[in-house]
């Protein structure tokens, strides 16, 4: 049963919080330099996709002509009507800078704040993403192309742009459904598929290992044609976060079960050695902690060791909510919530840059991604597949765990020593939750005096939405807090899931902090706390 669900790009639909795309679908783009006494430039998009930033409006047909101004002095922009401005990293992430050229009737602008180096003094082209209604065109250039570019704006060089969209697609979900025994609840295996080319490791190796796993399943069931699995397993490729909430909304609307389990691919494939990350076993909240985790670090574990030789490394870690995943565990506490896990890679030198290319994709890893989701997958699907195994792997992993976090508290025992020991209070009453098979206990819940937060928000968290909703000075607080340390959108998302209206401010903090598994910043922390309140994320009992 396999279909292509389609959904609105228009910019205005929304699914719970989440805001429909606008559809934008670069045709062809260019930028071309021609002044004497200098060697003509040129960006072509078509051989450069990462060059063009995304959302970048149309030129007129027959392109447009512009003069290059270079920004040097961010205090002011002369001289900016109808032109390109030519930003370096610094300027271009000085305050509001692209509001600004927009207020001065700047057409674009090019600029190397997203150029990468990569290593052996080679860079890498950077994606960047505008405002889905911005009235500017922006390129993405590396460091070597901006001194050129400066040298032909200071000799009064003019540009010409051609660029050309197509604004009438729609939002496409590719589906595919192995019907189970049981209708519901479903299992579900997805992989975004959305990103511009090449891509290879984000996201086309986690599309790849899905259709592998199909591939595998397939395979079993002309074998057996009788053999289904006990529960539907539903695999879903799809836009980035915007493609599961649109699907899981109308999933919900024709009022079938919200997935019992929920397995994300992104970024599987990455060749160890050239892009320097290991494969990472993302678990989920530790409020919703259950036999997930244990298992699919359990199958890792062995997968790694069948293929040992081939080298490369697998670590455990918590949730950190940056990708699809995110969208099933973080609606309301006590609301829904699957059992999830994410599989990925970490510390990719070349994501989201000109640079991930199919020559960074490992076999091996992809081996390695697809057996495990796949046999992660049949253990969710199937109630008799690890039926005698189960209760000794969840034990073992909690022997394991409480080791690490004693380590871990050991660590921390001189700088943070009350931390340290709530630490292993908090991981013995996990723990101990997970070996009874019962959801997480709160210990603190509702102890002490205080005042106590509940949940104010519908469907999964949409933490750009939120920022919407602050006043300028905090928005830009928060922003510049994430953009500083991508760890704090999950602070944010750990601090709106321990609002479960027994909970103190005090208590949301510490527990936010044991998830993370280190301590938080006090400042940092509060501000978030205090945004999430003025957003009305959280509401004050």
């Amino acid at each position: 049963e396999v279909a292509i669900e389609y959904f609105p790009a228009d910019g205005a639909a929304q699914w719970w919080t989440f805001r429909a795309p606008a559809s934008w679908t670069p045709v062809r783009a260019g930028l071309t330099v021609h002044h004497p006494g200098f060697p003509p430039f040129s960006i072509d998009h078509l051989k450069q996709p990462f060059s063009l930033a995304t959302y970048s409006v149309p030129t007129p047909p027959g392109g447009s002509q512009a003069k290059l101004v270079f920004v040097s002095n961010t205090q002011s922009l002369p001289g900016m009507q109808g032109a390109v401005a030519v930003l370096g990293k610094q300027e271009f992430e000085s305050g509001d800078m692209l509001s600004r050229l927009a207020a001065c009737g700047a057409l674009g602008f090019v600029t190397d704040a997203a150029c990468r180096s990569t290593g052996n003094g080679k860079e890498e082209q950077g994606r960047i993403e505008l405002s889905q209604d911005t009235p500017l065109f922006g390129f993405s250039i590396l460091s070597r192309d901006l001194k050129q570019l400066k040298d032909l704006a200071l000799a009064g060089a003019q540009a010409h742009v051609s660029i050309e969209v197509e604004r009438s697609a729609r939002m496409p979900v590719v589906t595919a459904l192995l019907p189970g025994r049981q209708s519901s609840p479903e299992v579900w295996l997805i992989a975004h598929l959305c990103h511009p080319r090449p891509g290879a490791n984000d996201n086309a190796s986690g599309v790849a290992a899905l259709l592998g796993i199909a591939a595998a399943y397939t395979a079993a069931i002309k074998e057996n044609k009788d053999w289904r699995p006990d529960r539907n397993i539903r695999f879903v490729w799809g836009p980035e976060f915007l493609g599961v909430t649109a699907l899981l909304h109308r999933h919900l609307a024709r009022q079938e079960a919200f997935p019992c389990a929920v397995i994300n691919l992104d970024m599987v494939g990455e060749n160890q050695q050239l892009c320097g990350g290991p494969f990472v076993v993302e678990r989920p909240p530790d409020s919703i902690a259950g036999w997930m985790a244990p298992v699919a670090e359990y199958i890792t574990h062995e997968v790694f060791s069948r293929t040992a030789e081939a080298g490369g490394e697998w670590v455990p870690m918590p949730f950190m909510g940056f990708s699809d995943h995110s969208v099933f565990v973080t609606f309301p506490p006590g609301a829904m919530a699957a059992q999830v896990v994410q599989f990925c890679h970490v510390d990719d030198r070349f994501n989201h840059s000109s640079g991930d290319s199919v020559d960074k994709v490992s076999e091996v890893e992809m081996l390695r991604a697809t057996v495990a989701g796949a046999a992660l997958s049949y253990a969710a699907a199937n109630s008799q597949a690890l039926q005698k195994e189960i209760g000794g792997i969840v034990n073992d992993w909690c022997v394991m765990e409480g080791e690490r976090m004693e380590t871990l508290a050991a660590r921390y025992a001189s700088s943070h020593q009350e931390w340290a020991e709530g630490l292993l209070q908090y991981t013995a009453a996990r723990n101990a939750a997970l070996r009874s098979g019962k959801p997480p206990v709160n210990s603190e819940a509702s102890a002490g005096d205080g005042k106590y937060y509940s949940a104010g928000w519908q469907g999964p968290l949409n933490i750009r939405a939120m920022l919407t909703l602050l006043r300028p000075q905090r928005r830009a607080e928060v922003s510049g807090l994430i953009r500083s340390d991508k760890n704090n959108y999950t602070v944010l998302l750990l601090l709106a899931l321990g609002a479960d209206g027994q909970s103190t401010r005090s208590q949301i903090i510490r527990r936010a902090s044991f998830s993370l598994q280190k301590p938080l910043d006090s400042d940092t922390a509060q501000l978030m706390f205090d945004a999430l309140l003025e957003a009305g994320v959280m509401v004050e009992r």
